[in-house]
């Protein structure tokens, strides 16, 4: 078996061991702002500022089940990554409330967007990174045979083009969302933590 039918099996089971372990899925957490029901304007399907709310959720699926609504859209209600839970920094419920939130269309791009941040943020680099060690290794004693070498170089392409094409298809999948008026860009500083990702999803979600 080549090297490249190895890693790219390697990945597949990797991809499967993942979502297939539950401590794994229930460490895939995201925010997002919700709008409460009687604020939505039904003419525009919009929300008023005074209407948003912050949402911090557990696991993999952000509706169906009690999750944490902040009073407002910049509530310190945040995903405690040490303790992995949703909390609020004030006291409850000064900064937030545990509600029941049911189950919407949108949610379904909420979860999309939650798997992708996890994958790119939290499954790649480090993925990359092995990838990257192992055609070190190939390269480094590879020696007088130029055939391990050409393979290492080739294993260091394939992965620069695997980057492009992961991040670049991501990058304007979520620039034509946000055409659609369905995503918002992030500040640079939540870029990198993976509860954000580089977008939000801004379709309207019901919170109570």
């Amino acid at each position: 078996m080549s090297i490249k039918k190895t890693i790219c099996l390697s990945f597949a089971l990797f991809m499967l061991s993942v979502f297939l372990a539950p401590n794994i899925v229930l460490a895939i957490n995201h925010e997002y702002v919700g709008c409460v029901k009687d604020k939505i304007d039904k003419t525009t399907g919009n929300c008023g500022t005074d209407g948003e709310r912050k949402v911090c959720y557990e696991g993999i699926v952000p509706c169906g089940k009690s999750v944490l609504v902040g009073k407002t859209k910049n509530s310190d209600v945040h995903w405690d990554d040490g303790n992995k839970i949703c909390k609020a920094t004030l006291p409850f419920p000064d900064d937030g409330a545990q509600v029941v939130v049911n189950c919407q269309l949108c949610h379904f791009f909420v979860i999309i967007d939650s798997i992708m941040d996890f994958i790119l943020f939290n499954i790649v680099p480090p993925l990359t990174i092995a990838v990257l060690v192992i055609g070190g290794v190939l390269f480094y004693f590879a020696g007088a045979k130029p055939e391990l070498r050409n393979k290492s170089i080739t294993l260091f392409k394939d992965v620069l083009i695997g980057l492009v094409l992961i991040y670049g298809a991501y990058m304007l999948v979520g620039i034509f969302l946000m055409i659609l008026g369905a995503a918002d860009m992030n500040p640079l500083k939540s870029v990198f933590d993976s509860s954000k990702g580089i977008f939000s999803i801004t379709c309207p979600l019901e919170v109570p």
